[in-house]
Parts: structure tokens; sequence; C-alpha cells
């Protein structure tokens, strides 16, 4: 009987603690959800989502000129990529992953450009010799637009 009050009173305690952490997101909006509010906790991961959303969107109706997405703030710290970010730059002869990373979905390979969130199909092989920095199979025309683009620095 011990332990299961325990077990109660941990519950109530992570809850009171999921209310206040949820209370001020973002020290702007200041709202309250409660794990008792929701019939499971499925329904409390879903919903309240949901509702931290609707929250936020009654905010931006009421203040629409207060917000800026995130686009544009990216777009405010755009630079010519082309060029490279040292200012003393020395050529690496190696795969930029600084600025790319590459993946692997359902046996297709990807590139994917972290700095303006695209993502570019290649090819397995060029995938290969990215991942070991070995260049000299790759076409010497595309190896050259890889330089240009700060692919290979």
């Amino acid at each position: 009987m011990i332990e299961c009050n325990a077990i109660k009173e941990q519950r109530t305690a992570n809850r009171r603690l999921v209310k206040k952490r949820v209370q001020c997101l973002l020290g702007v909006l200041c709202f309250v959800l409660s794990a008792e509010q929701y019939s499971s906790r499925q329904d409390f991961i879903t919903k309240s989502i949901q509702d931290s959303y609707k929250v936020l969107e009654n905010k931006i109706i009421e203040f629409p000129t207060q917000w800026t997405s995130w686009l544009t703030i990216q777009n405010l710290f755009l630079r010519d990529y082309s060029t490279p970010f040292d200012k003393n730059y020395v050529p690496k002869n190696k795969f930029n992953d600084d600025r790319y990373t590459l993946f692997v979905v359902n046996n297709s390979c990807f590139l994917f450009d972290l700095f303006d969130y695209q993502s570019y199909p290649i090819e397995k092989n060029l995938s290969e010799s990215l991942k070991q920095n070995d260049f000299t199979k790759i076409n010497p025309k595309l190896q050259l637009e890889l330089k240009q683009k700060n692919i290979i620095i």
C-alpha cells in the first residue's frame, strides 16, 4: 500500500512539473497544460501540442506584426556560399562536412545542405567518393562544379 501511494505521489509531482514547465513557454506565451486534462498519455502528447500551437496561433492573430517566419530570419543571414568561409582559404581537397551531410533513404543517396535545408539526390558512387574523400573517380567537370558549390573544399 505504501509503494502505491509513493508511485501516486511521484506521478502527481511529475504532473506539477510538466504544468510549471509549459506554463510560461519562452517567457512570452503563458498558459497552463495539465496532464489531468487528457484521457491518456498518447492523448496528452498529441493534444497538448495542438493546444500549444492554438495558443501560438491566437497570439499571431492578435499581434501579426510581431511574427517573423523562420525562412525570413534565415534569409537575413544568407551569404554567397560559393565563397569560402576562411579568410586565409587554402584548398583542403576534402568533403565540406561543415555545410553538407550525406544520407540514404530506401537505397537512394542524398546530399543535404545544412545551411539552406535542401537535399539533392546523388548517385551511390558519388556518395561513397565524398564520404571517403576520394575524388579520383569523379568526372572532372562534376568535380569542378562540386568545388564551385563548396561541396569539395
